[in-house]
């Protein structure tokens, strides 16, 4: 087994970026406009293959804008960036079809669907090297017989006890010689994913122009306006200049002051860097917040599969993907939630935690209400004290009143913020005429977040379900992009702290739900289905509050790890 897999590694590390040199250009046909053509990169030798596995969606082709080499025609010079075989060329002079007219490079990155053909095979030739192994122990007869066996009783099982099998099913499968295997499998699955997004950020050499592979949401320029960096003369306002126009791609001031003093180290690089830079650092934020679960999982008991299929689903989401390749900050609030509510006990480490959470308000706010009522006073008074602390010498700097200060991120948030509509905030902003005194949802936000609270001074539920509960409520009343779901992992870490075994099951349904599911489609969606999207998912909050009590402490009866 372990040359198959040795195999296969080999092969994914080779396959999974393929540039190829020199290839030649040839017309492929005219066009209408004169001097206009069709011009395409020649079928032969490797380009044939990838040019196959293109169509079928196993390879992704780049074209990066390049001079056209070792050409002596009057035609075009540039070729410009373009994800196809085939793209138009402006000539001045008679060209004949399939004349060759220069050579460029390009390049050919595995697809998902290619990556999980790849896996596919090797976990197939491991099984038939599995069973091989058990064919040689006992003869076809008796494998005949066994599986007739198992079909009936499979039959007759009800749901539960069809589950049962499964799950005893993997956990022998992780104690087998296969296991170690699979394990490799999944980290190589992992590693794709992560080289797959961060590559989609790099421009290449002659790229189109800076900032044109993304990362526009990262919070770079203000950082280097409010620290005057590579050049600028003097320390700039972001927040005002952000208001008059002076941004670079989405990075638009509209978080905490907080958040622009943490990003002075990426601030300190060039743009091109930094992205990467920060793609990496969010990246292992995230693999941080993975270890906290599979530690709290395997301490449960819980077969390593079950966390395998977590991870790979979520490293293979749109929300991942797009937190990565538009730069947002999610990955590392992500972190911050999870060494919140682990240190929840320690004030220091729990109040720089949730301050660092702060910085995006839509998860801030509800997050230290949350603590708050959960009698975690200490911490979020501490929390707090940094933004007032950072907002004041902000205002003491540029000559501003603290409430002026305090309220500019608002400001811009109202002119350039913007989400999907599947939530009570952004509900408002595109009805009734937008965030005005008139509009209902303003009023609706106000009352589920007094009922929110009353539920809690009378009940009184456990601390976890009140922490948990003020996360949902973060994605049912305030407003974000597919991005910020990324953070249903830290629903489902929290959830194995608060609630009970079919509880759990349904939040892992819904995160499921969110992974594999939410896609672009979700900014066009009716504002009927927004609406019953958002009220369910409060009253699933509001569940969360009311069928809990202040003893329950997890949903498993094994006292937790952390």
């Amino acid at each position: 087994m372990k040359y198959i897999s040795i195999f296969f590694l080999i092969l994914l590390c080779s396959c999974s970026l393929i540039r190829v040199k020199n290839a030649d250009v040839v017309i492929k046909s005219y066009r209408d406009m004169p001097n206009v053509f069709h011009a395409m990169i020649a079928s032969k030798g490797i380009s044939i293959l990838l040019k196959e596995f293109a169509r079928s969606n196993l390879y992704k082709l780049h074209v990066p804008t390049q001079p056209l080499k070792d050409s002596n025609k009057n035609i075009e010079p540039y070729i410009h960036e373009i994800y196809d075989f085939n793209f138009t060329l402006i000539g001045y002079t008679n060209l004949q079809l399939k004349e060759r007219i220069g050579s460029i490079d390009y390049e050919a990155k595995l697809t998902t669907k290619g990556f999980a053909v790849l896996c596919s095979l090797w976990i197939v030739c491991l099984l038939v090297v599995q069973l091989r192994f058990y064919y040689h122990n006992h003869t076809l007869s008796y494998w005949y017989a066994q599986g007739k066996k198992q079909i009936v009783l499979l039959a007759n099982d009800s749901l539960y006890v069809l589950f049962e099998r499964i799950n005893s099913l993997f956990i022998k499968l992780e104690d087998s010689r296969i296991g170690k295997h699979f394990l490799l499998i999944f980290f190589s699955l992992i590693a794709f994913y992560i080289f797959l997004y961060i590559d989609d950020i790099v421009i290449r050499e002659g790229g189109a122009y800076l900032g044109s592979n993304d990362s526009g949401d990262m919070q770079w320029y203000p950082s280097v306006q409010l620290f005057g960096l590579h050049g600028m003369d003097t320390s700039l306002n972001p927040f005002v200049e952000t208001l008059q126009g002076n941004h670079f791609l989405g990075n638009k001031a509209n978080y905490a002051h907080l958040l622009y003093v943490l990003m002075y180290p990426f601030a300190v690089f060039e743009y091109d860097n930094a992205k990467i830079l920060y793609a990496i650092v969010n990246n292992l934020c995230i693999l941080v917040v993975f270890y906290f679960l599979y530690r709290e999982m395997r301490f449960r008991k819980i077969p390593f599969v079950y966390f395998a299929i977590v991870a790979v689903t979520f490293f293979a989401s749109q929300t991942y993907a797009m937190a990565i390749f538009r730069g947002n900050i999610p990955l590392i609030l992500a972190l911050f939630i999870i060494l919140s509510f682990v240190y929840r006990h320690n004030t220091f480490i729990c109040g720089i935690a949730l301050s660092i959470v702060g910085v995006k308000y839509t998860f801030g706010i509800p997050l230290m209400l949350g603590f708050f009522f959960a009698r975690f006073y200490k911490p979020v008074v501490f929390a707090i004290s940094i933004h007032v602390l950072v907002v004041a010498v902000f205002a003491n700097y540029f000559h501003l009143g603290f409430l002026e200060s305090l309220f500019l991120p608002v400001m811009v948030g109202k002119e350039h913020a913007s989400s999907m509509v599947i939530d009570f905030l952004s509900l408002a902003k595109h009805t009734f005429g937008g965030l005005n005194g008139k509009n209902p949802f303003l009023y609706v936000i106000l009352c589920c977040l007094i009922a929110w609270i009353y539920v809690i001074l009378r009940i009184k539920p456990s601390q976890n379900r009140i922490i948990l509960s003020s996360l949902i409520l973060s994605f049912c009343l305030f407003q974000h992009h597919i991005y910020d779901y990324t953070v249903v992992i830290c629903l489902l870490f929290i959830g194995m702290f608060a609630l009970r075994k079919m509880e759990f099951f349904i939040l892992l349904l819904y995160c499921f739900y969110i992974l594999l599911y939410m896609d672009a489609y979700f900014y066009i969606v009716s504002h009927f289905f927004a609406l019953c999207y958002a009220s369910l998912l409060y009253f699933c909050a509001l569940y969360i509050l009311i069928s809990g009590n202040q003893k329950e402490l997890s949903c498993y009866p094994n006292k937790s790890l952390l």
